[in-house]
């Protein structure tokens, strides 16, 4: 009985400050294993090694992300103006938190649950509020309605049952109109 696995591809990349002897120019290698007779191991297993000092490109000659993301690991100081992506503008702002002491990071930690749970607040009372405004229109256009139909002749009971109001409040309102 032979079993078929389906195994996910595996890669290994390495990114060097450093560069290999004797391996030319180029600075993107991708090396596969191979057996005794040279053929490759297994397809879906890789080895990339990334040799930053042998990457050249100026900003002006990035030609794809990839190009990019090389730009942004070899020159990692400053947010290059290149590269004002969202994804890369994020990498920024994670090293920024990354670079601060423990102490600042549970603090700043400590600020956006604030600002999140605040924020929440505020979404949830608007939303009530809102709510509560729905139903006292609601309530205005059944009064409304109510009141039309007093005035067309419609007996307390029927608008009652047309209105969803209780008698109580439909004979309130026959007093009020007697006394406007």
């Amino acid at each position: 009985m032979s079993l078929n696995y389906e195994l996910h591809g595996v890669y290994v990349i390495s990114i060097m400050d450093f560069v290999f002897d004797d391996t030319g120019e180029h600075y993107y290698h991708t090396v596969e294993l191979k057996n005794q007779n040279n053929q490759v191991f297994y397809d879906k297993l890789k080895f990339v090694y990334l040799e930053l000092p042998k990457f050249y490109k100026k900003d002006s000659d990035l030609e794809s992300n990839f190009d990019k993301w090389l730009y942004l690991l070899k020159n990692f100081e400053e947010m290059p103006s290149v590269l004002q992506e969202r994804i890369f503008r994020r990498v920024f702002k994670m090293t920024e938190y990354m670079a601060l002491p423990k102490n600042d990071q549970m603090k700043y930690d400590q600020d956006v649950k604030r600002f999140r749970d605040y924020a929440n607040t505020l979404k949830t009372k608007k939303e009530e509020g809102i709510e509560i405004g729905e139903k006292r229109g609601e309530r205005k256009a059944i009064i409304k309605t109510a009141k039309k139909l007093l005035s067309m002749g419609f007996k307390v009971q029927k608008v009652v049952e047309a209105t969803g109001l209780t008698i109580l409040e439909v004979e309130t309102l026959i007093s009020n109109s007697r006394r406007d």
